[in-house]
């Protein structure tokens, strides 16, 4: 499809009129890049000094216009120098002019841009007009024509590639600003602040809105670029923050994170992970949003979430207790009898240490009784004779009275 297409409809300045121009090579004083955007296009020959014309004898030749920042474009409108002469096929100039390019780029390098427009094989000497009007709709700096000659090319491409370009009119609106002679300003919200020059709606609209002005936060469950991101799981189903996504009143159940879109884990579920899993089978992780344990419970646990403790763990448990009590009243048992026999074992030694010591006192009294007799038995005759002494002198004392 050829895009040739009159001027808009809007009355839009010439933006590049006057801008700094430059040129691969020139062919002489006369014919500087300038030359294309001093707005003189009345004289299309190469002694009128309108034109920019590049070196002679040159497979590739290049021009380029600073627009001085990033500006839109509706239309580009091209000049090409004819020598005054008529326009067709008998003029030779329509053989340098087919096969040319035209980018838009934010540095000096064609091949950063992007491509406005490339006669492939659009036209030839006789369809070519010399006055060329492009639809270009692009933003950018700097806009370049480009144009070269290679082996293989059409047999009506003249022999050598140059520039002569008489006027390189560039319509649209420099950053910021839309409407009839750039007077209305951008919506807020457009992206590099560039919107389509009619209208004023946005190429593109910042992170977190929407809408052909870009005037409407993102909303219905998304944010971000062009609202195409979803939110995560806020709580009560709350639209999350159109440009970054976080959820600022906090995550709905089983969520965590500022996005709210990790799931719970580390055996945790529910409202802000707060509460632990039950006995998963192989310590899995139980739903982050309810908690039951999807592929079941471990040994020993019953119930969705594996909390409730199973009948015959319970007697397993209960019996394990009776274990525990028996053993525990066995070691009770012998850690008092062993006290016990303890105690007794002392309390006979002890009767027994007295015991032997009263035996060793018996010993000796015996041998002190033997000695005693013979002491008793002497003291025992030696009174009695006294005693019948005493006797016998007082009979006789009573008799003789």
């Amino acid at each position: 499809m050829i895009l040739i297409y009159p001027i808009s409809s809007i009355s839009l300045p010439n933006i590049a009129l006057g801008k700094a121009a430059y040129q691969s090579s020139t062919y002489s004083s006369l014919t500087g890049a300038e030359k294309a955007v001093d707005g003189l296009k009345s004289n299309l020959s190469y002694n009128g000094g309108q034109c920019a014309v590049s070196g002679s004898r040159e497979k590739t030749a290049l021009w380029r216009v600073d627009l001085g920042d990033i500006s839109t474009i509706q239309n580009i409108t091209i000049y090409y120098m004819t020598e005054n002469q008529a326009w067709g096929a008998s003029n030779g100039f329509t053989g340098v002019f087919v096969g040319f390019y035209v980018y838009v780029s934010n540095t000096t390098n064609k091949d950063d841009g992007q491509l406005c427009f490339h006669d492939n094989e659009h036209f030839n000497p006789s369809t070519i007009p010399a006055v060329l009007t492009l639809n270009c709709t692009l933003q950018g700096r700097y806009v370049i024509y480009y144009n070269e000659r290679t082996d293989g090319q059409p047999a009506y491409y003249y022999e050598y590639a140059g520039t002569n370009l008489c006027e390189f009119e560039i319509y649209g609106c420099q950053q910021g600003f839309y409407g009839v002679n750039c007077t209305s300003t951008c919506p807020d919200n457009c992206v590099s602040d560039l919107c389509e020059l009619v209208t004023g709606s946005c190429f593109q609209c910042a992170v977190g809105y929407r809408g052909p002005r870009c005037d409407i936060e993102c909303d219905g469950g998304m944010y971000g670029q062009d609202c195409s991101n979803t939110c995560g799981s806020c709580l009560n189903s709350r639209q999350c923050h159109h440009i970054n996504g976080s959820c600022q009143q906090g995550c709905g159940p089983g969520y965590q994170g500022d996005k709210c879109t990790e799931e719970c884990n580390g055996g945790t579920y529910g409202q802000d992970c707060g509460y632990a899993c039950g006995l998963c089978i192989n310590s899995r992780q139980c739903h982050h949003i309810n908690g039951s344990c999807l592929q079941g419970c471990g040994s020993g646990y019953q119930g969705d979430k594996c909390t409730e403790v199973t009948s015959l763990s319970a007697k397993q448990q209960s019996c394990e207790n009776s274990i525990y009590i028996s053993a525990g009243v066995s070691a009770i048992i012998v850690i008092v009898g062993t006290i016990l026999n303890l105690l007794i074992w002392k309390r006979k030694h002890h009767m027994l240490k007295n015991s032997s010591k009263n035996i060793t006192n018996s010993h000796v009294l015996d041998k002190q009784d033997k000695n005693i007799p013979s002491t008793y038995a002497e003291l025992g005759d030696v009174d009695k004779q006294h005693t019948y002494d005493n006797i016998h002198h007082y009979s006789e004392a009573n008799y003789s009275k």
